[in-house]
């Protein structure tokens, strides 16, 4: 078909995983291994191969006896690692990249799906048209769009998930101000960042307050027990339960003002809790054992309440223990290693290791050394947990502190696996969970100013590319 069509853009939506079990026929080769494969009379050549975060591309050439067309796979991996999701962030670059495609009306894109992500292929599909509708007509019309698809493949949005997806996607792709700076061209950028452009950044961002609102509930009400386990009255949770933390009390679910943040690359990567105080402290270690938490990072600890005693056992108010076992002190922070064990429970203690930055005053919004929160990081990385696992960040308020450290992260990884800086999203995406995450330029700039940092480290060291890939679509 790819031959008798002259087909010049092939998109297809399978997991790897269902690649690497053998679920699905790889029918192209692959640039790095073997760049040659045999079907029948049919010859496949790998020209070349560009791997980002969700999406590879492959530009392969397919040659039957005397006819050759050359075709470019785009092949989107997954929604997000660590399961399929109904989740707009990872589809909209994907999606954004092959509206850029030029093709011939002649020769069709074919677009094809595998397994959990069969569902991609519909929206795919319906939100090109109606990009497609609103860049020639000025107008988008969905129901229609969605009618005229359903008469030729009727299981294509065939739920209100995915008919909501849909229009999220859309708006994203229409609405969403462009702010994604390759790595090659961020010198010059950051160059000419002054106080005007943060400025327009940092409202663009509360600007999008409208997506918040409408992907998540509004704040819990909360009664005078529950008012007591926050450090702060006006940093409450969301209920939604995508985020919303429940403790788990004699099988029953109790507030706390913990959330789930998303990372770059992994559903629920972090939990953002404030620094506990006397009535929470052991919310905090229950927190830590329901939801397996094996890396814990503090920020500001110095100014508050100490959750263990150095080199001997401590027990909290609730009986659960908590024993020191090791310290190591660097420039920039403390890593301790605790052992848990709850009440009335023998055996082995939970082993879980804690990072305590060094000199961040409560008082300030961004640390005095920006470097210090990137060794941080490169600690925290080298940490080996389980999959999956989530990574407890506390500090102060929940808010302040953590919301800069949460998308220093975001924005690092976004660098090393899209080799773009793209401060708008990775800060506009954390605050779905928590709306008090980086609210002023102070803090804005300071992102900008670490990307700085890690583009210039990574040049000097040369141990990741630095440079955007260019792919002539």
């Amino acid at each position: 078909m790819i031959i008798d069509e002259k087909v010049e853009n092939i998109v297809l939506f399978a997991s790897m995983d269902d690649i690497c079990n053998d679920k699905l026929l790889k029918y192209w080769p692959n640039y790095r291994l073997y760049r040659y494969m045999y079907l029948s009379n049919i010859k496949l050549t790998a020209l070349n191969l560009y791997v980002f975060q969700s999406y590879e591309i492959h530009y392969i050439q397919v040659q039957q006896n005397d006819i050759v067309v050359n075709a470019r796979f785009f092949h989107f991996t997954n929604w997000y690692k660590g399961g399929s999701q109904i989740y707009p962030r990872n589809i909209i670059s994907f999606q954004q990249l092959l509206q850029t495609i030029k093709h011939s009306s002649q020769h069709p894109i074919l677009v094809h799906s595998f397994g959990e992500l069969d569902v991609c292929a519909g929206l795919f599909i319906l939100v090109h048209i109606c990009i497609r509708q609103a860049q020639l007509e000025g107008h988008v019309d969905i129901c229609s769009q969605v009618e005229k698809l359903r008469l030729q493949r009727p299981n294509y949005i065939d739920s209100v998930e995915e008919y909501l997806f849909a229009h999220l996607i859309l708006l994203e792709c229409i609405t969403r101000p462009q702010h994604a700076y390759p790595c090659e061209n961020f010198a010059i950028i950051y160059s000419e960042l002054d106080d005007e452009k943060l400025t327009e950044e940092m409202r663009n961002i509360l600007e999008s307050i409208w997506l918040i609102n409408l992907l998540r509930a509004r704040h819990p009400v909360l009664d005078d027990n529950d008012k007591d386990r926050n450090r702060k009255q006006n940093i409450f949770p969301y209920s939604s339960c995508s985020n919303f933390l429940p403790l788990i009390e004699d099988d029953n679910l109790c507030y706390n003002d913990a959330i789930f943040v998303d990372g770059y690359q992994q559903l629920k990567k972090f939990i953002v809790f404030p620094h506990p105080h006397q009535n929470n402290v052991d919310d905090f270690w229950k927190i830590v054992m329901d939801n397996n938490v094996q890396l814990v990072i503090s920020l500001q600890s110095e100014y508050h309440m100490k959750l263990w005693k150095r080199g001997k056992l401590y027990i909290t108010p609730n009986g659960t223990r908590v024993i020191h076992l090791k310290g190591l002190e660097s420039k920039h922070f403390h890593m301790h290693t605790l052992g848990l064990r709850p009440k009335k429970i023998s055996g082995k203690y939970k082993k879980v290791k804690l990072i305590e930055v060094k000199r961040w005053d409560v008082a300030q919004t961004v640390p005095q050394n920006l470097r210090r929160l990137l060794t941080t990081r490169l600690e925290m990385n080298s940490v080996k947990c389980q999959e999956f696992s989530s990574i407890l960040v506390m500090c102060g308020n929940g808010a302040t502190a953590s919301g800069l450290f949460v998308a220093m992260c975001n924005l690092l990884d976004c660098i090393e696996c899209e080799h773009v800086v793209d401060v708008y999203t990775c800060v506009r995406n954390i605050r779905n969970s928590r709306r008090q995450f980086v609210t002023d330029t102070i803090q804005l700039r300071a992102l900008f100013d670490i990307a700085n940092l890690y583009l210039n480290d990574v040049e000097e060291n040369n141990h990741i590319g630095t440079t955007t890939l260019q792919i002539n679509i």
